[in-house]
């Protein structure tokens, strides 16, 4: 037999739709003819699907790559040429092959990309070809290659003062009088700058000097922009040139010159007036209502009138008397008589502007006599002057000692002069701030006899010329008996009493035994040291937390109530003391017998209480919050202190941290008794929040998972004959648990065939930290073995394929197809592929020699492939 192959409808070298095919096959005198009419021809995909691009920031892809987009843009600056950018496209269809040019060379991946590095500078273009057989589809990708820029244009320069206020010139710039710092900024037209920097040249009154210089920093988001933030101070007056270096992008530098002025001071103010004495002294002179005063106090003198202007602001200042200039500023004293000399010191700031300020120099008076009266205090006729003093040097002594019965006098001192100040200088009593006349208080508090002195200074008009002197004045002796030589309290000695001694402020708390004190009553009695008549005692009392005392010695109490007990003692001098106590008629019992310390379930923490062991630990968990506390006394009448709020618990310091509880008996009486120290250790929250087990499982037979508690994700696949899973997960005994609060993750999961299911644990540490756990289980067959293989008529046993391929016996020219059907394990679900593709079951015979049809079995996981390989043989037609 023979076959004849014609196109017989369309062009000769391609295929379109209702292009028609005619096959005439002879056999002998038998002739017969089929006719293939194509309806339909499936469309090449010549796209890309993906296109990597990688390059420094400043290199973009533009636009950003779409499948459909087949022209872009890429601009290279000239710092970027060694680094370039890479490509690798990856087209939509396998059956599509790539050609990547550069111009017209083709280009080779290097470690699985194209790389274009070290361009020329210039436009070029890089080609990606899609092709599938004999069409093709072309992306651009235009490449810009710049050249680095040899300019660098200074565009706007920018000065801002201590206020953050702006001035901005390319030439120069004018701050006004009150800016005294600032900072600069300069912005180019290029972006392409390399570095900034300035050096400053000062010009002011006193010449030139070299001033700050430095680099200016780039602004991250500005390329154009550079900042030097450091402040530059600038005085009044100068002018500061500022030469700026700009070094453009190809190395070149580009100079530019810019002025900062400050405008001239106009400030006439005075920040001091001196006077400097032969000496070396020097006196700071204040101005008052506008006048700036100087009081001699050596006329054997020569000083210098010092005016001293504001730093900085470049001021002459002058002095002058009567018009006339008073050079250098320096005056004899010994030429000026006693009075007010008036002089002029005139201020020109540095703009011109002028001011004067008058200073008088004043000679004053060297009196140092003063009078002296003493009164009776709170009475106005004196009872001695000076003229009562015998006066022996500067000391004066009063003649005659004045009464005990006198305790305090006012003293009166005046200078003579009028301008003359007195003080007092040392010595007692109390006297006002020094003047022309200064008043005081003597006290005498001694019961023995008393001399009281008390020094003054008399200072002269002219403040150089002092006198000192001692003034004495004595007082007669009284008795001053004022203590107790006993005191009790229904006979018992009142608690802390000393006997014959000035008291303490408090005595104490003195406890009387309720079953001693035979009446509802208590007296309190007090006898004077040596029985000393003219000594008087008085009883105070009441309840402590009353206000108001009563008077008397006898004292109706009430139990358990503190009573507070004044005895005051006064001596025929007035002097007294107070002997304070309280006392209380309550029992005195405050023995702790047992501790308890609770969790919230009322479950005690080991604690074995012993009265003299005074300190205890105990460690609870970090949940734990609160603890209760039980506390039992020896006397009902005790009350315990701990610190317990109204539930009977303390609250507890953070997880960690260890709260310390103290715990005391106050008796019936208020006296504290031991006190115990009970330390409650907390427990630090454990950050574990790992699946101690994990098991999967089904119908009780444990599946494979390979479980490591720091690996979070796991994926499992099951059979397609499982339509359900078991998992079960548990915790260590850390604190950590599962959603809702629960230690053990127990859930049964059904599932359908071919389904993926996602199971989340989620496990959170007791210190409040989660990990996440996912399971995929995937339910699906990894079969790809096959039972058997129909072809032809044949039917062909998987056992019959040698390394997967079954080899056919030969068949003749004549047959040019073969039925072929692949039969796979029963229930496998697997999918078969063929290549190349069946028509309509039937593989086309369409060459002559060895023909292999591959087919591939996938397993219903999608993942598990297997392929295999028949082999015929077609004979040459006879």
């Amino acid at each position: 037999a023979s076959v004849d192959i014609e196109k017989t409808k369309g062009e000769a070298d391609r295929i379109q739709v209702d292009d028609e095919v005619t096959i005439t096959v002879t056999d002998g005198d038998t002739t017969k003819e089929y006719t293939i009419t194509f309806v339909a021809i499936a469309e090449a995909n010549l796209k890309l699907s993906e296109l990597k691009y990688v390059a420094d920031s400043s290199t973009t892809l533009s636009p950003s790559f779409h499948p459909d987009e087949n022209n872009y843009l890429i601009t290279i600056p000239a710092s970027k040429r060694s680094t370039g950018f890479t490509i690798d496209p990856k087209a939509a269809s396998s059956d599509a092959t790539l050609i990547i040019k550069l111009g017209d060379v083709i280009q080779t991946k290097i470690n699985n990309v194209y790389k274009f590095v070290n361009l020329t500078p210039g436009t070029h273009t890089v080609s990606i070809i899609v092709k599938v057989g004999d069409l093709e589809n072309v992306y651009e990708l235009t490449v810009l290659q710049k050249d680095a820029e040899n300019t660098a244009t200074l565009d706007t320069f920018i000065v801002r003062d201590q206020n953050n206020i702006t001035y901005s010139s390319t030439t120069e710039i004018l701050l006004p009088e009150e800016v005294n710092s600032y900072r600069m900024q300069a912005e180019f037209k290029e972006n392409t700058i390399s570095s900034v920097s300035f050096e400053t040249l000062i010009t002011s009154s006193t010449g030139m000097r070299d001033g700050t210089s430095g680099n200016f920093e780039k602004e991250k988001n500005l390329l154009n922009t550079f900042k030097y933030a450091t402040a530059i101070e600038i005085a009044k007056g100068e002018t500061h040139t500022i030469t700026i270096h700009a070094i453009a992008e190809d190395g070149s530098e580009h100079e530019y010159e810019i002025l900062i002025k400050r405008k001239k001071s106009s400030n006439t103010n005075l920040s001091k007036v001196e006077v400097i004495e032969s000496t070396g002294t020097t006196n700071t002179i204040n101005a008052v209502n506008g006048v700036y005063t100087y009081n001699v106090t050596n006329r054997n003198d020569i000083i210098t009138i010092n005016p001293i202007g504001v730093v900085g602001e470049n001021q002459t200042i002058t002095v002058y008397k009567d018009g006339n200039l008073v050079t250098g500023g320096n005056i004899d004293l010994n030429d000026l008589e006693e009075g007010i000399h008036e002089y002029e010191i005139k201020v020109i700031a540095q703009d011109g502007t002028s001011k004067s300020y008058s200073f008088n120099i004043v000679i004053l008076s060297t009196d140092t006599t003063f009078k002296l009266e003493g009164i009776i205090f709170g009475e106005i006729t004196p009872i001695f002057d000076l003229n009562s003093f015998t006066k022996t040097g500067n000391t004066f002594v009063l003649n005659v000692a004045i009464p005990y019965t006198i305790n305090k006098l006012s003293i009166i001192v005046s200078a003579t002069h009028t301008k003359a100040k007195v003080e007092k200088s040392g010595g007692v009593g109390d006297f006002s701030n020094s003047a022309n006349t200064i008043t005081g208080t003597l006290t005498f508090n001694s019961t023995a006899e008393q001399v009281l002195t008390f020094d003054i200074k008399v200072t002269a008009e002219n403040t150089t010329v002092t006198e000192n002197y001692s003034i004495q004045i004595k007082r007669e002796a009284a008795k001053t008996v004022n203590t107790l030589e006993s005191l009790t309290i229904n006979d018992f000695e009142v608690n802390g009493f000393i006997k014959d001694t000035i008291p303490a402020s408090f005595l104490g708390l003195t406890v009387l035994d309720p079953s001693v004190i035979a009446s509802g009553s208590v007296f309190v009695k007090g006898e004077v040291t040596d029985g000393e008549k003219t000594t008087t005692v008085s009883y105070q009392y009441k309840k402590s937390t009353d206000t108001t005392y009563a008077d008397g010695q006898s004292i109706k109490f009430d139990r358990g109530v503190t009573y507070d007990v004044r005895v005051i003692v006064t001596s025929q001098a007035g002097t007294t003391n107070t002997y304070y106590f309280q006392f209380i008629v309550a029992s005195n019992n405050n023995k702790i017998t047992g501790i308890q310390v609770l969790n919230d379930e009322n479950i005690a923490y080991p604690l074995q209480f012993n009265e003299t062991t005074t300190q205890y630990t105990i460690n609870v968990t970090a949940q734990v919050t609160r603890v209760k506390l039980i506390v039992t006394t020896q006397d009902s009448s005790a009350k315990v202190i701990s610190g317990v709020d109204s539930n009977g618990f303390i609250s507890l310091n953070a997880a960690g941290l260890s709260t310390t509880v103290t715990v005391y008996a106050v008796s019936e009486a208020g006296t504290e008794g031991e006190k115990y120290q009970i330390i409650i250790a907390r427990g630090s929250y454990r950050d574990i929040n790992t699946i101690d087990t994990l098991v999967i499982s089904h119908n009780g037979q444990e599946l494979p998972i390979n479980f490591n508690p720091l690996i979070n994700n796991y994926k499992l696949r099951i059979d397609d004959s499982m339509d359900s899973f078991h998992i079960l997960a548990t915790l260590q005994d850390n604190g950590s648990y599962f959603q809702n609060g629960l230690r053990i993750f127990e859930e049964t999961y059904t599932i359908n065939s071919g389904e993926t299911k996602d199971i989340i644990i989620v496990v959170t540490s007791e210190k409040g930290t989660t990990r996440t756990y996912k399971i995929s289980v995937l339910r699906a067959n990894n079969i790809t073995e096959i039972e058997k293989v129909m072809v032809g008529d044949n039917t062909y046993l998987a056992s019959q394929f040698v390394n997967n391929t079954l080899t056919l016996a030969a068949v003749e020219y004549s047959t040019n197809r073969l039925y072929v059907e692949v039969f796979t394990k029963k229930d496998s679900k697997a999918t078969v592929t063929f290549t190349p593709s069946l028509m309509d079951g039937y593989w086309l015979l369409t060459k002559t020699g060895e023909i292999i049809l591959t087919f591939e079995v996938t397993a219903q996981d999608k993942e598990t492939k297997e392929k295999y390989y028949i082999k015929v043989h077609r004979k040459e037609p006879s």
